[in-house]
This record gives C-alpha cells, structure tokens and sequence, in this order.
C-alpha cells in the first residue's frame, strides 16, 4: 500500500508540534510482516515488523519499526508504533519507541 509517512519520534522522544506541523511525509510502501522477535507474555499475535520501502526498490527508506502494531485507525490515517533501532557512536545499536502516522495516498482527510 502506498502511504506517507510521519516519524512522531526521534531518538525514543516526542518530537515537537510545531515542528511535526512542518515535517515533509516520506512516500513509499508500507509493509508489516511477522517478525522473529519474543512473543510478549499475553500476546495472541506474532510479532510484527513495520517496513517503509521504496516504491520500485527493495530499499527502506526509514528504519523499520520492530513489535510494531496499529493502535489507532481515524479519519483514514493509522498509528504504528514499536521500536527502532538507532546507532549510537562507536556501534552501540540502541532500541527506541517510535511512533508512525500513516496516511494512505488518496486518503481524504
């Protein structure tokens, strides 16, 4: 599915309004797969990573987001939250919360 895409996080934190007012959506095709993450105690579904590919490559074009899901559907557009993996200097990976809203091209707001 075609989508855009806003990250809502940045390095685990909230980005600010004014400044996710103005962010450009980056435009590709979402994919959500199941992962081969843990099961969370409790869960009934497998896990699920989130992918942002470029249209006619196999190439991402943000982070994919891990133990992703959909929290909230409005208005046509999604939440899609989970963890990403961020590289910190000196090849230490970190797993920060990240928070997508995703809109479907041609979705009417």
């Amino acid at each position: 599915m075609l989508v855009d895409v806003i990250e809502l996080r940045r390095r685990g934190l909230r980005r600010p309004a004014e400044e996710l007012r103005a962010a450009v959506p980056v435009r590709g095709v979402l994919s959500m797969k199941p992962s081969r993450g843990v099961w969370a105690a409790g869960q009934r579904h497998p896990p699920l990573l989130a992918m942002l590919l470029a249209p006619e490559l196999p190439e991402h074009l943000l982070e994919p987001l891990d133990q992703a899901r959909v929290t909230r559907i409005r208005q046509g557009a999604l939440l899609i939250v989970g963890l990403q993996e961020v590289v910190r200097p000196i090849r230490h990976v970190e797993h920060c919360r990240q928070a997508w809203w995703v809109r479907p091209v041609g979705a009417q707001p």
